[in-house]
């Protein structure tokens, strides 16, 4: 089975609750090659950039894959891990409690994508190897410099 792991990073923190303008970058990797970009956010909260940074990344799959996530935001990470993601999919974007999830419609988007490119569950990991943390924020720096 194909594996690509996805890696998320911002330029300030995914703890940020207010909306402020930011950079989030994803890299792809698979087989030894890896594929970067950066995405500029107007007014978005932390959480939120990690969530359009995921989506981004996903959005450049061209096949049906396994994924993991490797992300700071301990909201993704915990979203996706506990498999509320897959809940909110059978509810379309509702809680438990018929409430709307935060950021409903990215994440129905985020959802879709999964859908169509992942063969099974995706799966989030805190651990971003050091090497790849840096080019992330090196790709970052570089789209600030252009």
């Amino acid at each position: 089975m194909k594996h690509v792991d996805v890696y998320v990073a911002a330029d300030s923190s995914f703890y940020d609750i207010h909306p402020k303008d930011r950079a989030v970058a994803y890299m792809l990797e698979f087989n030894g090659k890896a594929v970067a970009d950066v995405l500029q956010l107007s007014d978005a909260c932390g959480n939120e950039a990690a969530l359009l940074g995921l989506l981004a990344a996903l959005n450049r799959l061209n096949a049906e894959v396994e994924v993991t996530v490797h992300v700071e935001s301990t909201y993704l990470l915990s979203q996706i891990n506990t498999g509320n993601i897959y809940l909110w999919m059978d509810r379309k974007g509702l809680k438990g409690d018929m409430r709307p999830i935060r950021y409903k419609d990215t994440w129905m988007i985020v959802l879709t994508a999964i859908q169509m490119h992942c063969l099974e569950r995706i799966r989030a990991d805190r651990n971003i190897p050091r090497e790849k943390l840096e080019k992330l924020k090196s790709c970052i720096e570089g789209q600030k410099g252009a």
